[in-house]
């Protein structure tokens, strides 16, 4: 294989931290290429600021109307506005999916159950705000689930289930949350990951297990959108795949006419 295909198929898996190794390697890391690579390693660690940073160089990489949706992405994840958010949080997934790190998976679906089930609380209690707000801080959730809604429950994922299933009328597309977190494959999940090194414990995860528990994990990811979406949320489901696209063009191109343009310091 090519050293240059290497940073395709690393892409493709989402690897940017392997790729910008080749990269430097191949001594392009220098390049609108290389900035690019750092704008998905950052965005991997959730540290938007940083991917921000990268934008400039990267510009004659995209067509207009893709520069600006990245650009306005950016500014969104930045804001936390929950739509680019949980966009982002299912990516997170997916890449540990594609890498096949089903501990880091299953953590991040624990991490999603809470995270959304504070959202649809908020949402009904005040409506949409910056997941960054100071109302998704869980002691102040607790305190107004006990003083206006009478919840004692200090499990914060109880408490705002119990919230829900108390709402005459429902919230639109609340039943199926429900239905999904407090079912028997859920919970038989949250077990996996209890019992795991994300847990409590040290017994190992695969996708058959996954897969024996609910479906096979992309089936799942495929679930967590659908139920997102009925809940008026609007997730990204191609973002970093026109960026991996945007990528293996580049590439294409040559690196001589593509890759060797050094960013001016």
């Amino acid at each position: 294989m090519h050293d240059y295909e290497l940073i395709t198929v690393l892409c493709r898996r989402f690897d940017y931290s392997g790729a910008h190794n080749v990269a430097i390697a191949l001594g392009l890391h220098e390049t609108p290429l290389g900035s690019l690579l750092r704008l998905c390693m950052s965005s991997v660690n959730f540290d938007f600021t940083a991917a921000r940073e990268q934008l400039p160089p990267i510009r004659e990489l995209f067509e207009k109307q893709q520069r600006r949706m990245l650009e306005s992405n950016l500014e969104d994840l930045i804001q936390g506005k929950p739509d680019a958010m949980f966009s982002e949080h299912i990516w997170s997934m997916r890449f540990q999916l594609e890498q096949e790190e089903f501990l880091d998976f299953l953590g991040r679906l624990y991490r999603f159950n809470e995270a959304f089930l504070k959202y649809l609380f908020v949402l009904k209690h005040v409506g949409k705000k910056s997941l960054f707000d100071d109302i998704y801080k869980e002691g102040r959730i607790l305190r107004i689930l006990r003083n206006k809604y009478d919840i004692k429950n200090r499990n914060i994922i109880f408490a705002i289930q119990s919230f829900l299933q108390q709402l005459d009328p429902p919230m639109p597309g609340a039943r199926a949350v429900l239905d999904f977190f407090t079912g028997k494959e859920m919970k038989a999940l949250v077990e996996l990951r209890n019992d795991s090194i994300v847990g409590h414990g040290y017994c190992g995860v695969s996708r058959e297990l996954i897969t024996e528990q609910f479906a096979p994990p992309d089936v799942l990811l495929d679930h967590l959108v659908l139920m997102m979406e009925k809940n008026g949320l609007s997730i990204d489901t191609k973002k970093y795949y026109i960026i991996n696209d945007t990528i293996v063009q580049t590439l294409k191109r040559g690196i001589d006419d593509a890759c060797s343009i050094r960013i001016e310091k």
